[in-house]
């Protein structure tokens, strides 16, 4: 006999039956006694008796009032209310009779139509109050509809644990992962949301946000601040999937999509439970499985055996399809990488690009095979001769890099300095992180090309108000402030770069953040020193001054020249680190 896995869960539909028993019913069937034993399972029965509570809460509508007028006329007239269902032709005698029988009928019929009227409208009700009667455990947030479709209103709700002291207002804030349109000329970087979360009368936050209408996957996060910073604390995350045409599962495209962006980090709700329920035969099922992590390293042993079983039982699953999804073919290299299998990681990657070369997972796992064979000690010309097709793949990708930092790695080790150049200006149109102006961007910024990539990279996120693919992480998923800081802090680098210090000096008081997170102070420091102003500069300097490795006391000498005071600028240098350390106290 099978038994309910604790990882496959029952369907919300059974456990909102499990919800309507007691604890002996639910004793009697395998979904109760899994749900006995399941926390999860335990917690959504729990919101499904918050969810019928609210609903009994829930005043009933209230009668028309033209209804209302007509009902009163009559019984203030003296006739029936019932009168017009008589049958006039019938004989007087039987007439009452029937009257009286007819209307009791009708009664017991017009109530039992009015209490359904008004348990559907506690239940369903309006769309936009949906949202309200979403249930979550104490200390988790839930999303409904759980699986939304592109485009739709979306209403979270948190419930704080017994001992919550936060304030009336959280802040939601997140990445929304879009759909990747093939013949686009630039494909999209994810999608910024935010919104307030309002305290309710029951001491639960709600709030909601609109999906874009291109929207797959995402992560959301519950934050007690609108800016991060040090008094900023993470109470709540969660993973958010579009739903297929049916609108109560995920798409196989969401679900792809989040392991493309690696929401399964950024979630509580693991990508691995969603693809166990909605999609158990895809491999990237097994590359979002974070369960060994939990047990301990003795568990590798087991998992390299039942993992080799399984990926030869996907191997022939796959091979005997002629259609196959360019993330399964991504997911079984993946898996072959995993089990330490670079030769069929490298025939399931070149079976990828001979079927979908223009797939963002190609030009990833092609960087990926030529690192590889780098750690196998590979000949250089058996290296040299797949450096090209990663041009061929970027255009076929339209710009589209899932790792962009491997490519760029493989380029800069085996590729000549034409490629490496044509690489450099690709990673900085694509929004790169550059080094500080103390460490090489000043001189990347020479060159006039470069100040051009950067600078189209960076008015890109102004003026688009969205997140780029190379900064699609866990860091962003805090607030997009973060990129916008960076975009200023690119422009008055390259206002540096052209001797235009005024201009830098304004772009940097943009990136500036919080009194914790300052961006662009390196490029403040050396605008202020180009226009004379040494002693401004010396609180810009100091923390630098604080890590010797950045800046030394005698680089900060060459900087300042007779403005340098040994006794002065360690007075700065502390008080900085002073700062540094009141906000670590802040955020503890």
């Amino acid at each position: 006999m099978t038994m309910l896995s604790m990882r496959t869960h029952p369907s919300e539909e059974t456990l909102s039956r499990l919800a309507d028993q007691s604890e002996i019913e639910r004793a009697r069937s395998r979904a109760g006694r899994h749900a006995a034993r399941c926390e999860q399972c335990r917690e959504t029965i729990a919101g499904f008796h918050a969810l019928g509570e609210a609903a009994r809460r829930m005043p009933a509508p209230a009668l028309p009032p033209l209804l209302g007028q007509r009902i009163a006329a009559r019984r203030d007239s003296g006739v029936a209310v019932g009168a017009p269902l008589m049958n006039v032709d019938a004989p007087a005698g039987e007439a009452g009779g029937r009257t009286m029988r007819h209307w009791s009928t009708k009664k017991r019929s017009a109530i039992a139509v009015a209490a359904a009227a008004i348990v559907l409208a506690a239940l369903v009700g309006p769309a936009w109050r949906r949202h309200v009667l979403a249930a979550a455990a104490p200390g988790q947030a839930t999303m409904f509809p759980r699986y939304p479709r592109p485009g739709a209103t979306v209403g979270i709700r948190f419930a704080p644990s017994a001992d919550w002291v936060g304030g009336d207002t959280l802040w939601l804030s997140g990445l929304i992962d879009l759909r990747i349109e093939p013949r686009a000329a630039r494909w999209p970087g994810p999608v910024s949301v935010s919104t307030p979360m309002l305290r309710d009368r029951d001491g639960a936050y709600r709030g909601r946000i609109v999906l874009p209408a291109g929207a797959r996957s995402g992560a959301l996060a519950i934050v007690t601040d609108p800016e991060p910073g040090p008094r900023s604390r993470r109470v709540a995350r969660l993973l958010v999937l579009t739903a297929d045409s049916s609108g109560e599962r995920p798409s196989l495209d969401a679900l792809e999509s989040a392991v493309y962006n690696d929401r399964s980090f950024m979630a509580e709700e693991t990508l691995y439970e969603a693809f166990t329920r909605w999609a158990p035969g895809h491999p990237m099922r097994w590359l979002v499985d974070v369960s060994r992590a939990r047990h301990g390293p003795f568990d590798w042993l087991a998992f390299f055996t039942s993992g080799e079983r399984r990926f030869a039982r996907l191997t022939t699953q796959l091979n005997a399809r002629k259609n196959v999804r360019p993330a399964e073919l991504a997911g079984m290299a993946e898996l072959a990488y995993s089990l330490e299998e670079p030769e069929a990681a490298a025939e399931w990657t070149n079976r990828l690009i001979r079927e979908h070369p223009a797939d963002p997972w190609t030009i990833t796992l092609r960087a990926k095979q030529i690192h590889e064979m780098e750690l196998r000690g590979a000949p250089d010309d058996s290296i040299a001769r797949l450096i090209p097709s990663l041009d061929t793949l970027y255009a076929l990708a339209h710009g589209s890099t899932g790792d962009l930092y491997s490519v760029i790695m493989v380029v800069r080790s085996h590729a000549d300095s034409a490629t490496q150049r044509r690489w450099a200006l690709r990673a900085a149109r694509a929004g790169s992180y550059l080094p500080s102006d103390f460490f090489g961007r000043q001189a990347m910024l020479r060159d006039p090309e470069m100040q051009d990539s950067v600078e189209a990279f960076a008015r890109e996120v102004l003026g688009n108000r969205a997140t780029p693919p190379t900064r699609s992480s866990a860091s962003a998923l805090t607030d997009f402030k973060f990129d916008l800081a960076h975009a200023y802090s690119y422009l008055a680098s390259i206002a540096l770069a052209r001797h235009q210090y005024r201009a830098a000096l304004a772009l940097t008081d943009s990136a500036r953040f919080s009194e914790c997170i300052a961006i662009g102070q390196d490029t403040r420091a050396l605008a202020l020193l180009a226009l004379g102003d040494t002693v401004a500069a010396i609180p810009y300097l100091a923390p630098f001054g604080t890590n010797r490795v950045v800046l030394t006391p005698d680089s900060a000498r060459a900087l300042l020249g007779s403005h340098y005071d040994p006794r002065r600028w360690q007075q700065a240098v502390d008080s900085v680190a002073a700062v540094r350390e009141t906000c670590r106290h802040q955020r503890r």
